[in-house]
Formats: C-alpha cells, structure tokens, sequence
C-alpha cells in the first residue's frame, strides 16, 4: 500500500528546491521595491535640482535684461542733447535732428525697444521727442501727431523720483488709443526724471516688448518642463497657454492659485486669496519657485519651473517593469537548472555513503544514531562508525604536526632566503615574453606565451605570498594607494583563474555590478590582488570537479566613501566547527578526505588575514562539512564619480616623456639588461647599460642622465653603497629609481632617500615601467600650485577659504573635462573659450608649466594638428594632480592656513 505523500521520503533536491524557491522570490520582490524606491527617490531629487537650477537661470536672465534697459536709460537722461533740450525748451532743427538720430540709432540697436520719447511737463505732459518702430527701423512722429501723457501712470510716478533714479512699470500689454496691439505685446516701460535748476522738467522713456524675452525664456526649459512666471496679484505673465495670460488686462480673476494652491506659503500677498479650485488633474508634479524683486518698486515677479513626476520617472517605470520580468524569468531558469544539479548531486552523495558505510565495517566504533530519513542521515550514521578510527589518530597526528611545524618553519626561511634570487629570472620571463608579446607573434606562438605569462605569474604570486608573509609581521609592508578601475581588476583576477578553474571541470563566476564601471577608487590593487587570488585558489583548490567557485561584490556608494562587500563562495569540502581559527593561524589545511593531494603549507588565509588588517578589516568564514564555504569580507574606500571624457590611451602608457633623451641601465644579470634594451630601443645611444661598479667607475664625470634605472643588488656591491656615484650622474631634474626582488627601502638612510626618486619591485612589465616613469616625471616637473595669494584673498578665514575651495574645485573638475575633450576632438573654439577662463586661475597659482602646455596645444589646435598622445597624457596628468592637491588642501585646510 502506498505511504501518503507528507509521509513520503522527500530527497535532499526536492527539500532544497522548495526552500530556495520561497527564499528566491521573497528576497527578489524585496529587493527589487527597495532599489525601485530608493531609485525613484533619487531621480526626483536630482530632477529637482535640475530644475531650480533652470528656475534660477530664467532670474538670471530677467534681471540682466533690467540692467540692461536701465543703464540705457540712464544713458539717454544724461544725454547732453536732452539737457540742452530741457533747459531751452527746444533745440535747433540741426541738434533736434542729432536728438532723433540717436533715439533711432538706440531703438535700432535694441531689437525689444519699440518706442522711446522725451516728455515734457508741460502742457500736461505733451510729447517732445517720440520714435517709434517700423519693421527693423525707427519713425520720427511728426509734432502733430504726439500726445499728452500726464494722466498716464508711468508719468506721474516718475516725475515723483529724484534726479538719476530709473523707474520700472508693471508688465502689461501696450495699448494705443485704448486698444491692444495684436498680436498681443507684452510691454515693460523704462523712464528716468529730467531736472532743471532742481524742478522736474520733464522725463525720458523706453517702452519694451518683451516678446522676445519670453521667447528665449521659453527656450531654456526643457520639453518637458512648463514655464510660468505670474506677478504678486497671481496673474499670469508667461503661462503654456496664451489664454491664461494678462487675465487682468481682461477682467478676469487671478488665476495662479488655482494653478499653484502652494503660493499662500510663498509670499504674505497670496494668504488673503480667494480659496483654490481643486485640480482637474490628479497627477503630481515637481515645482521649483524663485521671487524676483522688481527693480525700484514693491512689484514683484514669482517664477516657476513645473514637470509631471510621471515624465521624470517614465523612462525609469519601463525600465522596473522589463527588469521584473527578466528577473522573474532568470531566476525560474536558474532554479529549474539548480533543481536538477541538485538532483544529480543527491545521488552522488547516496553512493558516497553507501561506499563509506561499507568501509566502515571493517573498524569498531561507536555509532552516531540520527533518525533522519534524507541522505544527511545516512551520511551522519556512516561517520559515526568512522569516529573511534578518527580518534585513535589524533594524537599520532598531533606528534606528526609539530615535527611538520619544524620543518615548515625551516622551510619558510630558506624560501626568503631565496625569494630575491628567484625573483631575476622571474623578471627575465616576463620581460622576454612582454617583448614576445609585442612584436605580432604567430597564433600557435600565441599560447605558448600565455602559458609561460600564466605559469610565470603563478610563481610570482607565490613568492609574493612566502616574503610578505614575513613582512606582514614585523609591520613593514604599507598599503600604496592610487585611482583605480576596480570593475576591470575584479574581471582580470577571475579571468586569471579560469585556466586553473576549467582544468579541474569547475565553474567559476563572477557578479560584479555594474554600477563599478561609473566610479574610481582609490585602493592598493596589488595587496587586493593578493587576497582575492589567494581566496580562489584556496575555493578552487578544495571544490571538488563539477563544483562552483563565485567571486562577489555588493556595493554601497556614498560618495566620496564606497563599502564593498566581498565574497568568495564554493561547494567544496567545507571545513568542521572549531576548524577556521587553526587553518588562520596556518600550517592546517582541513579536511581533506576528499584527495590527499589538497593539503599544504596553509599559508594562504594567514596572508589574507594580516593584508585585511592593512585595509583595517577582517576575513569572516561561513562553512558546513560537504557544503562548501564562504569567505567574505568589507572594505571601506574613497571613491569619485569616473569622469565621462577621461580616456586611456594604451600607447601612451608604453611610451616614456620625449624629454628624456639618455637613460642609464645598472644590472648584473644579462637578461635584464637585453630587456631594457629592448624596451628602450627607440633612444639608440641615448641608453647606456652597465653590469657592475668597474663599468660605473669608467663612465666619464661629465656625462649625466635624464632617466636612471639601478638594481638594488649587483656584483659584489649594493645601490646603497653606489648611490652617490649615481646621484652624481643624474641630471638635475632626472629621475633616479631602484629596483629589486625585496623591498628595498629599509636599506637605506633617510639622506639617501631624498637621492631617489621611487622604487620598483621586480618582476615588471614594460608597460608598468613606464607608467611608473611618466607619473614620477610629471609630479617632479609640475609645480604644485602657490596658495598664499588664494589664502589672503579671504583673510586666511577658514570658513571662507574652504567655501572658495569647493567652488574652485568644482569648476575645476569641469573645466577639466571640458579642455581635454576639445583637445582630443580638436574643437579649437571649444577649447579656446575653456582656455580663457581658466587662465586667470592658472596664474594666480602660478602654474607656468601649465600654461605652457595648454598654448603648446592651442597652437597646434589652431593649425588644425592633432594633440599627440604624450602632450594628451601630459595634460591629464598635469590637471589630475592640481586637482587632487586642491582637494588634499580642502582636508588639511586649518594646518594649511596656519603656514601662511
């Protein structure tokens, strides 16, 4: 009779299935409304932004277009033509004639002013002087046709004004003989008083159309966006639609509050409105507001910038629903395949245990009794009778890992002892199949040299490993920090494993966001390296054929700070309770039932251990016997947005700075020697290459170098010993670096450190060597900028200077980006006009250097020649360092002003 099915025996597969179905789509959903929320959050804040920045720029533009009118007006109430008008009553037909011709010459050069005239008090205000436009020229109104405007408004509050004031009328639509001009134009009036032996004489006027105005208004905002500009009675001056404006000039009601029920708050004026209408439309909106004081009355203007959230977040709306979709359907695929990998897996394990049931029985034990039905039962009554064999081993074990403690211990001396020496050979693999490399091998050639590349830089990775470990100890390592693109040093360090990974049938994944692309961060890549290689050669190493090794990283930016959380997952062996903390401390590999082969030195998570320390973090470990292991960890690291016109440029990182000529080679080992030979090729006899102190002791006194490159250990003596016959040799704004199979700068004394300029580990790719050149030549022929001048500028007040450093490094970054994409796409103009405006800037730092360049490139700009790539390079470098130094200011800006 057959069981009911909740009584049925559920395989491991089925149990596991259903579990990670529930958990997959539970934390999909979760996940996916968190990022949509968060999303949706930050778009409209950034849209926000947007638009009070394009809310602020329309200001901007009204209030510059009242200057403008206001300083024409001044103009013509000083006008001696006007004065002399006024004093005598009239002019001669010759001087009124010149009078006219200047209000025409105004009007025509104004393409808004449509009528300006001079007005007299007397004769209530009669018209003395009045051209009107026509077309793109202006009429003279002959006398008989000029009017008497003393009723009018603009009239008498001008004559009210003293001497030199400008009086602003409201904005209205003009009208002529009490009807409106059509189309409709809108009409803003400018008057100035005129006086005579302190009486009001008369006054000069200019009437506007602000059509034009309106227009480029218009144009700022984008399609998306309505502008609206409405004055403190809540009528409409600009609105979308032409019916809604003026509604004064028509006696209409205002109509602003219906449209903006929120202005009660914006201004006292607006809280004794009528009540608002309610919203035909029930869609919210995004709406920024800015008050503009009208110049020299109580009128003032409210602007207002308005968009549909739903137009903001349209593009982001599809984008959810496409990514649910994909996300639902990706993740029923991948639980479908999981489901049947574990189904393959559950019988696996079932004939593990069967075999290790039968093994069992031939040793006596005690039997671990567990009444599971599922194959973790069986598992756990078949170890149960291995147990008493297991125990009787310990303490031979015990006596066998002290004497393996000796003779590692023995063993890791004798490797530092031979790590340096290891090192040459391993710079002269390298080296050679760098040039290899370059010089358009064959395809079959091809695979050779990224097997001996491969095996050369797991040797390498090796020693590395066996001399830090020493290192880490007595403190002497530190972590050296530069930019870097941490999505391309992930992808290359899981690539670099996937050889190893496919040749023992195993998967290895990554899943790096993509969100990485968009930042650099400032971190210590080869220490990074060392403790993500060392985690998936340890994942790789212990997951059985078929497994799955993963490489993850969650990120959480917060600019200017990033957390990334690291992770390393397998389904190998897994490790017992009690267990991590041996295996950290080393010298313990765990189990390792599985193949006998996998155990070894145990040097691995130690590294790991003391490199996370440096990053001031910790190596967590989740794991389960047969289930495999996680091993994570969290770094804390500054981080900038990636600028959009920064582009590397391969070539010019394997070249060296045009202005080093001669270069001297100091190494033993004949190998290395025909490296830089052949990396230098381009010098000819520029490159001098020297094995020993006799050959440095027949180089002539007189002759220097530009560029010299000594190994720290050469035949019978050290660089330490040398070093002054080096110096001696060296240009005065040459470099001097060392390199050497250690770390070499304990061996030397702080005076003879300032003698050099940087050091090199061995083995090094070209590529490397002469990146390392170019930035240590830039730093040392760019000036740091001079900040005493910026400093007193402010009164050395740090709240002042730091404000100013903000602003000046953001427009810096700006400028940046603006001056090296022109560069590169040769747009003169472009970069002529960015040119300009940071020259100022440029010296009152006192940065010729800079200047320099940037008219070496305008030159060439202007006689249509490409940018090379050094100068290209040169300028990046140049502009990248001023900015980190100005930012580096802004942190240590109390110690900063203080020198001062």
């Amino acid at each position: 009779m057959a069981k009911p099915f909740l009584t049925q025996h559920l395989s491991l597969a089925v149990k596991n299935a259903l579990i990670y179905l529930i958990l997959i789509l539970f934390s999909s959903f979760l996940i996916g409304y968190s990022v949509y929320r968060l999303s949706a959050a930050l778009i409209l804040a950034s849209s926000k932004d947007k638009i009070k920045n394009d809310v602020q720029n329309v200001a901007l533009k009204m209030s510059t277009y009242f200057d403008h009118i206001g300083r024409d007006i001044r103009f013509m109430a000083n006008n001696p033509l006007v004065k002399d008008y006024i004093k005598g009553g009239k002019l001669s037909e010759s001087l009124q004639s010149i009078l006219t011709e200047e209000f025409k010459v105004l009007m025509e050069s104004r393409a808004s002013y449509f009528q300006i005239r001079l007005i007299g008090v007397e004769n209530n205000g009669k018209e003395l002087v009045r051209v009107d436009r026509q077309g793109n020229t202006g009429i003279v109104i002959s006398p008989e046709n000029l009017q008497q405007k003393g009723d009018r408004n603009y009239f008498v509050e001008t004559i009210k004004l003293k001497e030199g004031s400008v009086y602003f009328s409201e904005i209205d639509l003009n009208q002529e003989f009490g009807r409106f001009d059509v189309p409709y134009k809108p009409t803003l009036r400018a008057a100035s008083p005129l006086y005579f032996n302190d009486k009001i004489a008369g006054i000069v006027i200019i009437n506007t159309d602000l059509g034009q105005l309106f227009a480029e208004l218009e144009q700022t905002k984008t399609p998306n966006e309505d502008l609206f500009i409405f004055n403190s009675d809540a009528y409409f001056i600009i609105h979308p639609e032409q019916d809604e404006r003026f509604g004064f000039e028509f006696g209409r009601p205002p109509n602003a509050y219906n449209r903006f029920p929120e202005i009660k708050n914006l201004d006292p004026r607006f809280q004794q409105g009528p009540p608002s209408m309610p919203s035909q439309s029930e869609k919210k909106n995004v709406t920024e507001f800015y008050i503009l004081r009208h110049p020299n009355t109580d009128y003032t203007l409210f602007i207002a910038l308005s968009t549909m959230e739903s137009n903001i977040l349209y593009p982001f709306i599809s984008w959810r629903k496409n990514a649910f979709l994909l996300t639902l359907g990706i993740t029923f695929v991948f639980l479908g395949i999981a489901f049947l990998w574990m189904r393959r897996q559950s019988k696996e394990l079932r004939s593990i245990t069967q075999s290790m049931v039968r093994f069992s029985k031939d040793y006596s034990g005690d039997k671990l009794l567990i009444n599971n039905t599922d194959e973790i039962g069986e598992l756990a009554n078949a170890f149960s009778t291995m147990a008493s064999v297991i125990r009787s081993n310990v303490s031979e074990l015990e006596r066998s890992r002290e004497t393996a403690v000796k003779a590692n211990q023995s063993k890791e001396e004798f490797l530092e002892n031979m790590s340096h020496e290891i090192r040459n050979p391993l710079q002269s693999i390298l080296g050679m199949t760098n040039i290899l490399e370059q010089n358009n091998p064959r395809a079959d050639q091809k695979a050779v040299i990224k097997t001996i590349q491969f095996s050369s830089n797991q040797l390498l990775s090796l020693v590395n490993d066996i001399l830090d470990y020493s290192k880490i100890r007595i403190g002497e390592i530190q972590l050296q920090t530069a930019e870097s693109n941490l999505a391309d040093l992930l992808t290359d360090i899981v690539r670099s494993h996937q050889f190893l990974a496919q040749s023992k049938n195993i998967v290895l994944e990554s899943m790096i966001p993509r969100e990485l692309t968009d930042y650099t961060f400032r971190v210590d890549e080869l220490r990074l390296s060392q403790v993500l290689n060392n985690l998936i050669v340890n994942a790789i190493k212990f997951t059985p054929s078929g497994g799955r090794v993963i490489v993850a990283v969650n990120a959480k930016i917060q600019l200017p700070q990033a957390t990334l959380d690291f992770t390393v997952t397998d389904d190998g062996i897994g490790i017992g309770p009690g267990e991590v903390q041996k295996i950290i401390n080393r010298y313990y590999s765990g189990p390792t039932e599985m193949n006998s082969n996998l155990s070894g030195a145990g040097l691995g998570l130690p590294i790991v251990t003391q490199l996370l320390k440096l990053f001031h973090s910790e190596l967590k470990v989740n794991s389960e016997l047969n289930k495999g292991s996680s091993f994570s960890f969290t770094l804390s690291l500054p981080c900038t947005i990636k600028q959009a016109a920064s582009i590397n440029h391969p070539e010019a990182k394997r070249q060296i700075p045009s202005s080093i000529q001669t270069v001297l080679c100091l190494d033993d080992d004949p190998q290395i020697l025909y490296f830089f030979k052949q990396a230098f090729t381009h010098l000819g006899p520029g490159l001098t290459c020297i094995a020993d102190e006799a050959e440095l002791n027949d180089l002539p006194p007189q002759v220097t170098f530009d560029l010299i490159l000594a190994d720290f250990l050469v035949k019978n003596s050290t660089t330490a010993q040398l070093l002054n016959r080096l110096a001696n040799h060296k240009k005065r704004e040459g470099l001097l670096l060392i390199f050497s199979g250690i770390d070499p700068l304990l061996k030397f004394s702080e005076s003879d450190r300032i003698l050099i300029d940087g050091f090199l580990q061995k083995p090094m790719s070209a590529a490397l060597l002469f990146n390392q050149i170019q930035k240590l030549w830039y730093v040392k022929h760019c000036p740091q900028p001079q900040m005493h001048d910026f400093y007193s500028d402010y009164d050395f007040d740090q709240t002042l200077v730091g404000h100013a450093l903000r602003i000046l490094i953001d427009e810096w970054k700006i400028m940046k980006t603006v001056l090296l994409q022109s560069s590169r796409e040769m747009d003169k103009e472009r970069f002529n006009q960015v040119f300009h405006k940071i020259i100022t800037t440029i010296r009152r730092f006192q940065l010729a250097y800079l200047l320099e360049s940037l008219e070496r490139i305008q030159q060439n700009l202007d006689q249509d020649i490409a940018v090379s790539m050094e100068d290209d390079t040169t300028l990046e470098l140049m502009l990248d360092r001023i900015q980190h130094y100005f930012e580096k200011q802004l942190t240590t800006l109390p110690a900063e002003i203080t020198k001062y």
